[in-house]
This record gives structure tokens, C-alpha cells and sequence, in this order.
């Protein structure tokens, strides 16, 4: 994923960064404890389950991923150029993933309802004020996770404690948490300054403490500042004093109207108790994945692990008895989108088998024709079928008598006489010919 957001590597002078704390930051050891990932430390339970990744689009079509921290049951913090950029301006949309970290993904993903940041980043990306919130549709998310509070530290607090942080590092696999912790190297009133080797996509990661019945933000993980010769002279993140803790504060309590669920678009139907085989594709190339599962599109539970192969295909075969919404996990990839695939136990079985979509395997003859019956299901899942068949094109008779042949990656105008002969797909089996 391409990050054009992270543009918060700093001169030092354009922080008026005195010589003396410069120098103090210089001598602190640079042999400190290096990102390890996340998922070795309480197999992400408290805090690492109240982390996010965060993948945000731009109106330019350009793409970038941070981090965010659960500070509410519907409000994540981030860093504010996360979401507002001086180059891209303001994020399009955002999808919250929580908690993820490689195959391990115990929860769902959210399309953020909205965000905010503070008036003085948005206006003239003032570093001081470089923060902001995410809103999710509704609370279900941290309910279940659980937050963290978000305070100020005292000066002898920062001078004597260890801190940690966590997140999605753009120079890892993608979607695997990392974490780190250590002290604090110095700070002024505005910001903190450590060396935990943070990078892109760490941006917007929590700085925190213990603190009593959980977990305290004291600060949020910015950038990097370097020198005029441009070597990287320390991290630096946000430092949280009561004014920030006030914004944090406001923004959780400002009113709230949980949404709608969106509606889930079934990915297979077919009656319990029934074997089928569920495919990905486009998928990272020979990589681990996993199958999971949920009834209430929150919490995700691992049914099946398999491989990907060299082109990114993955199947698992499975005889569901009860009705749930499935997705993919595959390592280097964030899971799928959630209800992507969900067994009801009202419809007739329309993917038997799902591997190829047809009664029977197509056998072409001499004029590379081959009649099959097609098990049923949508256009798409048609020219899927079709496709993997290694067909052309496919045939099928409409209400009316007459033959329609839709080909297989034709420009959308080409396509139009065939779905709008077949809108609804096919409910029932059908005779179709496919052709090479």
C-alpha cells in the first residue's frame, strides 16, 4: 500500500529544538529494545485488542495506512495527518480493522461514519495540534475491545517510566502489528522524543502506561525528526497535556446516533448440512490463510487454515450446520470484508460444488463447445464459473426462447443484453453452452 501521508519526517530548527535537549537526545542509546511483533505479548489481549489498523482513501484515488487506538466505544485516535494530508487533503474514506495482527483477526472491519481533526491542523497543519478521531457506525466494536483513558503525565513521570507503543509498520508484512517499549529521551511541553525506531505507518500509534483498571495514551506517535543533513536524529510523537486530553475528552462525548448495519450481499447459500467448498482468489501468493467465522460480524473465530497457491487461489472445503457469515484471512493481506460469505438455512443449495459452479466438470468437444448445467446463482458467479472453466464466452436461453451469450471480460455495453435478459441470475439449474 502506498503511503502518501507520511510526511512527518521534520527539520529540527522548524521545532526550535534547543542545543542542550538536542544533545541529551543524541547521547541516549541506540541499542534499546527493537519492534517486536505484537502478537507475542499477551496474544494480543489488553491493549494491543484496542489498536486499529487504519486504511484511508483520498479523493485522488491515492491510498495510506496508520494506526489508531480505541478511546471510546465508537471513537478511535489517530495522528491528524493521517486524516487530513497537506498534499492529498482530507481522507474520502477510512476502514477500521481492530486488533489484527497476520492471521490473527478476532474482529470485524468497520467503514468509519466520519472523523475529525483539530481546527489548527486542518487549517495549517500546525505539529503542535496533529491529531484527531475516527467515528465508527455504532458501538458494537468497543464494547468488546475496550479503550483506553487518555491523560497527561507529569514531568517526573516521562523522566522515570517506561512506555510502550504498537503499530502497523509500512516496513513489515502488511497488516501485522508491531510493538515496542522503552523510555522516554526527553520532551517539551508540546511533544515527546524517544528512540523505538518507529517508522511509516506507525503514525497515530498510542504512547501508553499502566494505570489503574487499564491502559492510560500519554502520547501519539508522530515521526521523525532529523537534522540538516537529513539523518534521523529521534522519534518524536505528540505529547498529551490537558488541552489535548480536553479534545480527546469532548469528541467521545459529543452526541451520538448509532447507524444501521449495511446490508450483507450473500456470498453462498445453500441448506445445512450440505457439503461445499468456498474459494479466494487474488490473494498474496503462497501464504498461510485461515477461514473464520462469526454470527454477529464483530467477533471472528478460525474454523480452517490452508495455503494459498501460486496464484493467489485458496479453497477450504466444509459441511456448515448452522447459519454464519465467513471471510478470509490470508498473512500479508487484511481479512476480507466481513460477511463475505453466510450460510441461510431457508434457500435452496446453489453451489454444489462451489469449486467450479457446474454439475459436472465441461468437456469440450472438436467445435470447443461444451453444454453443462449451471447449479444456479448470480451473472457474477456465472462468469466466474465460467472463467475458471477456461470459457470464452457462455450461452444461456432466456423466459423468452432466445439464446443470450455473454462474454467473458467484455466492456460493460457488451455485457448489457445478458443481464438485462437474466437481472435476478438463476434461482433454479440451468442448461448453458460455454464456448473457447
Amino acid at each position: 500500500m502506498t503511503s502518501p501521508l507520511h510526511s512527518a519526517t521534520h527539520r529540527a530548527a522548524r521545532h526550535g529544538l534547543r542545543g542542550g535537549l538536542l544533545l541529551l537526545a543524541l547521547l541516549v542509546a541506540l541499542t534499546l529494545p527493537r519492534p517486536a511483533p505484537a502478537a507475542a505479548a499477551d496474544d494480543l489481549g489488553a491493549p494491543y485488542r484496542m489498536i486499529v489498523l487504519l486504511e484511508i482513501a483520498f479523493p485522488s484515488g491515492a491510498h495510506a495506512g496508520c494506526t489508531g487506538f480505541m478511546v471510546g466505544p465508537h471513537t478511535v485516535g489517530t495522528a491528524g495527518h493521517c486524516l487530513r494530508s497537506a498534499t492529498e487533503g482530507r481522507a474520502s474514506a477510512i476502514r477500521v480493522i481492530p486488533g489484527v495482527s497476520g492471521l490473527t483477526a478476532p474482529y470485524g472491519t468497520f467503514l468509519a461514519s466520519g472523523f475529525t481533526t483539530t481546527t489548527a491542523w486542518d487549517a495549517t497543519q500546525d505539529n503542535r495540534y496533529d491529531f484527531g478521531t475516527v467515528t465508527l457506525p455504532t458501538d458494537d466494536l468497543g464494547n468488546i475491545t475496550g479503550w483506553f483513558s487518555i491523560g497527561s503525565a507529569s514531568d517526573l513521570s516521562l523522566i522515570l517510566g517506561t512506555f510502550g507503543t504498537a503499530g502497523y509498520r509500512e516496513d513489515r508484512t502488511y497488516a501485522t502489528m508491531w510493538g515496542t517499549s522503552g523510555p522516554i529521551s526527553t520532551y517539551d511541553d508540546s511533544f515527546l522524543y524517544y528512540h523505538w525506531d518507529t517508522t511509516h505507518g506507525d503514525s497515530g500509534s498510542p504512547i501508553w502506561v499502566a494505570a489503574p483498571g487499564g491502559y492510560r495514551v500519554i502520547g501519539i506517535v508522530k515521526g521523525l525528526l532529523t537534522g540538516s543533513t537529513g539523518v534521523v536524529l529521534t522519534d518524536f510523537g505528540i505529547r498529551v497535556t490537558p488541552p489535548v486530553a480536553d479534545y480527546f475528552a469532548a469528541r467521545t462525548a459529543e452526541a451520538f446516533t448509532p447507524q444501521p448495519r449495511p446490508a450483507v450481499r450473500p456470498f453462498f447459500t445453500t441448506t445445512p448440512g450440505s457439503p461445499i467448498v468456498l474459494q479466494g482468489d487474488s490473494w498474496p501468493k503462497a501464504a498461510t490463510a485461515e477461514l473464520q467465522v462469526s454470527s454477529d460480524l464483530v467477533r471472528w473465530t478460525t474454523i480452517q487454515t490452508a495455503a494459498t497457491d501460486a496464484a493467489g487461489h485458496v479453497e477450504y472445503r466444509l459441511n456448515p450446520t448452522v447459519t454464519q457469515y465467513y471471510r478470509h484471512v490470508v498473512l500479508g493481506a487484511a481479512p476480507g470484508e466481513p460477511g463475505q460469505g453466510i450460510v441461510t438455512s431457508n434457500a435452496p443449495a446453489l453451489l454444489t460444488p462451489a469449486s467450479v459452479g457446474f454439475a459436472a466438470p465441461p468437456a469440450f468437444g472438436g467445435g470447443m463447445i461444451a453444454q453443462v448445467v449451471f447449479l444456479g446463482g448470480t451473472v457474477d458467479d456465472l462468469e466466474s464459473a465460467t472463467r475458471a472453466a477456461g470459457a470464452t464466452g457462455v450461452w444461456a436461453q432466456d423466459a423468452t426462447g432466445v439464446y443470450r451469450l455473454l462474454p467473458i471480460g467484455a466492456p460493460a455495453f457488451v455485457r448489457a443484453p445478458f443481464l438485462a435478459a437474466f437481472p435476478n441470475g438463476f434461482a433454479v439449474a440451468a442448461a448453458v453452452t460455454l464456448t473457447r
